[in-house]
């Protein structure tokens, strides 16, 4: 769903909060994009994410193995729905869909930390299992790729988006610079230690 609402094919109707639990209404915006959905999104992540074996995948983003998160994430890309989807929330939301799967952890899109709001975090409720703090940018050659992701892992120092994490309990954290180009992507990542 939030892989939906960030690329616009779902829009917010209403929202309302319970204690601490927040309920979203989401709807269709228009009859393209529900034939769209209907025939595209929704056959696209039942058959290709919801039944493919992403444990590989996710046991690199927990570790730090850039080269097999990137092999994997890459995969995914060239399956997607189409490289004209180069905007930024689509990726974003794209990423959503997938680590939203991830058995035992929580991944969070937006989340105020520091000063200002990181793009995603994905973290255990176990704080003996280090969080992933992610920035995304997308790039407008190939061969930016690189820059870009330098530029979103200078953003997480800067902005101090793993700030909050020794507050929760938090150790160490993997923080993510990912960037993309159409149907490629390049991943570094930096590990902090706050003890």
């Amino acid at each position: 769903m939030e892989f939906s609402f960030f690329t616009g094919y779902l829009k917010q109707v209403s929202c309302r909060m319970d204690q601490v639990t927040k309920y979203v209404t989401l709807a269709i915006p228009n009859l393209e994009v529900e034939y769209i959905y209907r025939n595209t999104i929704t056959s696209w992540f039942r058959d290709v994410v919801k039944t493919r074996d992403l444990t590989v995948m996710y046991q690199a983003v927990q570790t730090g193995n850039v080269e097999v998160f990137q092999k994997e994430l890459s995969k995914l890309l060239q399956l997607s729905i189409s490289y004209l989807d180069t905007q930024e929330a689509f990726y974003h939301g794209f990423l959503m869909g997938i680590l939203g799967n991830m058995k035992d952890y929580l991944a969070k899109s937006n989340r105020e930390s520091g000063n200002g709001r990181s793009d995603i975090v994905v973290r255990s409720l176990d704080v003996s299992c280090p969080p992933m703090v992610m920035e995304l940018k997308v790039s407008h050659t190939y061969k930016g790729l690189e820059a870009a992701c330098d530029k979103v892992l200078d953003q997480i120092h800067h902005m101090e988006y793993d700030s909050w994490l020794p507050e929760e309990g938090y150790t160490e954290v993997w923080n993510y610079g990912i960037s993309f180009y159409r149907k490629q992507c390049k991943i570094k990542a930096e590990h902090r230690d706050f003890r």
